[in-house]
Formats: structure tokens, sequence, C-alpha cells
């Protein structure tokens, strides 16, 4: 949809899409961040019964789960600077890293 609206020189439609898409990565985030959250609590004695573990998992996952939010918005903004054809910043992100 970016590279098509990019090619036809639609900027509105550039700019509605990407706020859109940007709007649906927050609230999935944020969905995402509350299911680990949840599913931590609940499900770290799917995998062992070991106390120790279950401690790293609480630790751990917290972490994990905080960093959803953030996640989703990195992967949206991958995918806006893809259909736009701006490979020069990938390689250059990509490089600095």
């Amino acid at each position: 949809m970016l590279a098509s609206a990019f090619a036809r020189k639609d900027h509105y439609k550039v700019a509605v899409t990407t706020a859109r898409v940007l709007q649906l990565a927050v609230v999935l985030g944020v969905a995402l961040t509350a299911f680990l959250a949840v599913g931590t609590w609940f499900g770290a004695g799917v995998f062992t019964s070991d106390a120790a573990v279950i401690r790293m998992i609480h630790k751990g996952v917290p972490f994990v789960a905080g960093t959803q939010t953030i996640n989703t918005l990195a992967f949206v903004f991958d995918g806006i600077n893809f259909g736009a054809s701006d490979y020069a910043f990938a390689a250059y992100s990509m490089a600095s890293n």
C-alpha cells in the first residue's frame, strides 16, 4: 500500500496509512504486554516446577513484556521504510549497530 501510494505521490494516503498502522502497533504492543504479564504469573509453572527457575522467569519476563510496544513500533517503522524504498536508511541503521 505504501509503495504504490509513494509511486503515485499520494502523500495524504501515505500519512493516513502510516498513522493508522502506528496506532494499531501501539494497541497490539500493549495487548502483548498485558498477555505476557498475565501469562507469566499463571503459566510459569507449566514448564517447570523448580522454584529457582520460576523466580528467574518472574524476573526476566517483565522486561520482555515491557518491550513489546517498542518492538511493534520498530517493526512498523522497518516496514514503512522498506515500503518507501528507503533502503539507504536501513543500510545505515544496520551498519551503525
